[in-house]
């Protein structure tokens, strides 16, 4: 299965276009993908520029081509988490914590990859949503580690990281020194 966005497509005249920024559960796809209308499963009047969907692809007449193509925004919570490993780390984190918000059930193979994409790259466009993630579906061994990860980084990056999570910030401020005064009076008020 892949994800991209759609970079162009022609529904009135020639029912055709092109999907980017593609990615698998592997890796990253350089080129772009041609795709039909006709291999459109959702809406073609709802497809435009930006949109992001997910297909399959096959190889015909030495081209690669897009096949089932259906909008992202338009599966349900259920099939989403489908395609958890298809997500940019953002993307994970935004959706783990609606997952997490909606009491869904995660595989084991899916926990242990949303903690690992969390700890090792707590530094994404949220990193608020880190802690609840790791204190929510991590092994106390995840904890532990994002605990130390946290020790080695900025005050302002703790600060966020920790949000008004009070378990953690007593954990943080029995163990925890401070760079500067100024981060200190902020963690406290």
């Amino acid at each position: 299965m892949y994800k991209g966005e759609i970079k162009f497509f022609d529904g009135r005249k020639n029912n055709f276009g092109y999907i980017t920024n593609i990615i698998t559960d592997d890796f990253i796809y350089s080129k772009d993908i041609y795709f039909s209308g006709d291999d459109v499963i959702s809406s073609t009047s709802s497809l435009c520029e930006g949109n992001e969907v997910i297909f399959n692809v096959v190889q015909e007449n030495g081209i690669t081509k897009a096949i089932n193509v259906k909008l992202f925004q338009s599966l349900s919570i259920e099939e989403k988490q489908n395609y958890i490993f298809l997500l940019t780390k953002d993307e994970l984190q935004n959706f783990a914590m609606s997952l997490i918000q909606s009491k869904a059930h995660f595989t084991a193979k899916q926990i242990t990859y949303i903690c690992k994409r969390t700890l090792y790259s707590p530094q994404t466009y949220y990193p608020f949503n880190s802690w609840p993630i790791i204190r929510t579906i991590g092994s106390e061994a995840d904890k532990l580690a994002f605990k130390e990860y946290l020790k080695t980084q900025s005050d302002n990056l703790k600060l966020d990281l920790m949000g008004n999570d009070d378990s953690l910030i007593n954990d943080v401020s029995n163990s925890w020194s401070f760079e500067n005064q100024s981060s200190t009076k902020r963690f406290l008020l």
